[in-house]
């Protein structure tokens, strides 16, 4: 089981991030055909999944601290999504008709 530490929240944290950045060049060749779609399904996942890690993992901290520390987790995984877009150099615009 994991500890109730800072220290392993942050990385488990770290890990779900670095994955989903992984991911983005994984599906960064294929964004017209399925990237796009199996990308923003999995941020969502660990978007959901980084808001609930302060909640499920740090039962001894005060409700509004936890809370924070949930948007705070949540807001750097929005930021990775969004560097990965750039960074995997996934297509925008895939076909003008």
């Amino acid at each position: 089981m994991i500890s109730e530490s800072p220290v392993a929240t942050r990385t488990l944290a770290v890990a779900l991030c670095g994955g989903l950045l992984a991911f983005a060049f994984v599906a960064a060749p294929a964004s017209c055909a399925w990237g796009w779609t199996a990308y923003v399904w999995t941020g969502l996942a660990i978007a959901a999944a980084l808001l609930a890690l302060p909640l499920l993992l740090r039962p001894g901290l005060p409700p509004g601290r936890r809370v924070l520390l949930a948007l705070a987790f949540g807001t750097i995984g929005a930021g990775v999504w969004v560097g990965g877009i750039f960074a995997a150099n996934f297509r925008i615009v895939c076909s003008l008709i």
